[in-house]
Order: structure tokens, then sequence, then C-alpha cells
């Protein structure tokens, strides 16, 4: 926290006036295998729609998640093909690798 609020003080040096009086954590889920999201409907729980595990993102890929999440369960097809997100990596240990080869 402490760097946070050096960096808030050089961009702005009013927040050194400013006093913490209380603050606030929570808990985020973070997929364990490849920190990346888990979105789409899981393999045989027909209605059963994940959109977890983001490690930290979701609140940046919230919106397109919505999107994605409401296309599918409407029967749309998405506009944002983020089928790579599918649930079914998870069940065959696929995990995403960060230099973008699945």
């Amino acid at each position: 926290f402490e760097l946070l609020w050096e960096e808030l003080y050089e961009f702005a040096p009013v927040f050194e006036a400013l006093k913490l009086i209380k603050g606030w954590s929570g808990l985020y889920a973070v997929n364990t295998m490849d920190a990346n999201a888990i979105l789409g409907e899981w393999p045989n729980l027909k209605g059963l729609y994940l959109a977890n595990g983001f490690s930290g993102h979701g609140m940046q890929q919230g919106p397109a998640v919505g999107r994605y999440i409401t296309e599918l369960i409407t029967g749309q097809k998405p506009i944002l093909d983020l089928s790579i997100f599918n649930p079914i990596r998870i069940l065959e240990n696929n995990p995403i690798r960060e230099d973008g080869i699945v």
C-alpha cells in the first residue's frame, strides 16, 4: 500500500494531506492452472455457465465477458471469440501458455 501511496503523491502532491482512516480488501478467484479466465458452459452440466478464475483481471475483462456469456446463454454467435477460455481445457489439463501457443 505504501508504494501505491508514494505513486499517488508523485502524481498529485495534494494526496500528502490525506490520511487513511480504514481500508478494505477482498478475495478474488485465481485459476491456478494458467491464471486465465474460465468462460463458458461446464461440460455435462447444461445451463451451468462459468465466468471466473480471472486472477485479478475481472474488472477490466468484465464488460467483454458479460457480453460473451450473454451471447452463449441466448444462443447467439459471440461477437468476440473467447472460446480459448472454455472450461474443457481445465478437464483436459490443457493450459493456455503465455507465449500464445495453446
